[in-house]
């Protein structure tokens, strides 16, 4: 384990990582059925949830697009923070290492046998 010698809190800027988003969201489709009558929400929430649990599984299997960001950006901190990597980039690039290889997919569908 490397000792990690950054100071927390920290400024996170994605631009360290080769993350080009601007939000660290998840964008759906603008194309979401709508409401049923009578809805606070503007769109169908459940099929929204559906989109947003492929787009994630999409990421897992290391499709890019923002959910791959968004995973890429949080495992990263996850990774650097307890010293598992020195910076932010080193740990980004495991991330990828990890995602590209299919080995974060493997290790999700052995968890759900």
């Amino acid at each position: 384990m490397v000792k990690n010698k950054q100071q927390w809190p920290i400024r996170l800027h994605s631009a360290d990582l080769s993350i080009q988003q601007i939000t660290r969201a998840v964008t759906l489709s603008k194309n979401l059925p709508t409401a049923a009558t009578g809805s606070k929400m503007d769109f169908d929430v459940d099929m929204a949830a559906k989109a947003a649990a492929e787009m994630g599984l999409q990421a897992v299997q290391g499709k890019a697009g923002s959910a791959r960001d968004c995973l890429l950006y949080f495992a990263s901190i996850c990774l650097n923070r307890p010293g598992c990597s020195e910076t932010l980039a080193e740990a980004a690039n495991t991330v990828r290492e990890i995602l590209d290889s299919g080995a974060a997919m493997a290790r999700l569908e052995a968890a759900r046998d």
